[in-house]
């Protein structure tokens, strides 16, 4: 008898042929956003910006223009020799002498007095009758006294003058102020024959003159232009390259100039100076004095 035994392994065959590709599998998850990039250069300034808005007007100056000023005129004649005119406020009824009054706003101004009429010395030889003003009786200390002197030779001269004084008086009070015009004797000479204001009208200006102006207010400053755009960014990268420098803006216009302020009524702003000396000089030529 004969047995038959199988075998439990077999022969491998030959490999199969590669199969074909598989479909594709679905897009994956977007990846994260990569880093910033390096901070880009600042760009270049940009063009300038439209015209700003018109400004506003600025506030009106305030009104220093307020002079404060007095005449006091009369076609009067007055014999004296000595002592204060008789008062030049014209009216047919005052006879007795009395000052010009004015009002000073300021203890830091200073008042402009001047004195138009008619001066008179005769009757003598080599002889002077002085002019001079006062304030509430008392003349002018700062810097010197305001005055005028009349000298003759010989009495044979009989000559009514036109006069004329006139100067500036500092450190006065504010408040009412008596202002005169005062006949007396020169220095060093005795009593003589004057007179004042013959067939004429004296007058007598008094003005308080300020030492500063106020200006008025500027007007307001235009509104500034809009700002011109920003150069182009640096690109975004993981790491990038610094970016390249934005290309220049055009400058912005200019913004219309503000309106100016209405202007301060003119302040009676008056450059002046005065020179004043109490001296002799006996010169026949040359300069007597420089101011």
């Amino acid at each position: 008898m004969y047995l038959t035994q199988n075998s439990n392994t077999c022969l491998q065959g030959s490999p199969g042929l590669p199969g074909r590709n598989g479909v594709n599998g679905h897009n994956g998850l977007p990846g994260r956003d990569g880093r910033d990039g390096a901070k880009g250069e600042k760009g270049v300034a940009g063009p300038p910006g439209s015209r700003g808005m018109k400004g506003e007007m600025g506030p009106s100056g305030t009104d220093t223009d307020h002079r404060n000023w007095k005449q006091c005129a009369r076609k009067n004649n007055d014999g004296r020799d000595i002592g204060l005119i008789k008062a030049l406020v014209y009216s047919p009824s005052i006879t007795k002498c009395r000052d010009c009054h004015l009002t000073k706003t300021k203890d830091d101004t200073a008042l402009r007095v001047v004195y138009q009429g008619n001066l008179y010395l005769g009757g003598c030889g080599g002889c002077c009758k002085r002019w001079f003003i006062t304030f509430n009786g008392a003349e002018c200390s700062g810097p010197l006294p305001i005055d005028a002197v009349l000298w003759i030779r010989n009495k044979d001269e009989d000559n009514h003058r036109p006069g004329f004084i006139e100067g500036y008086c500092n450190n006065i009070h504010k408040g009412k102020i008596r202002v005169g015009i005062n006949i007396g004797n020169c220095a060093g000479y005795g009593n003589s024959n004057g007179y004042t204001g013959w067939n004429s009208v004296s007058r007598l200006i008094i003005e308080e003159n300020s030492n500063t102006c106020l200006q008025g207010s500027p007007g307001l400053p235009g509104r500034n232009g809009v700002n011109g755009h920003n150069g182009s960014p640096g690109r975004d990268g993981r790491d990038g390259a610094k970016g390249k420098r934005g290309v220049a803006g055009a400058p912005g216009s200019r913004g219309a100039k503000g309106e100016m302020g209405a202007s301060g009524t003119d302040t009676d702003h008056r450059n002046w100076k005065q020179c004043a000396w109490r001296s002799h000089d006996s010169r026949d030529i040359g300069l007597i004095k420089a101011c």
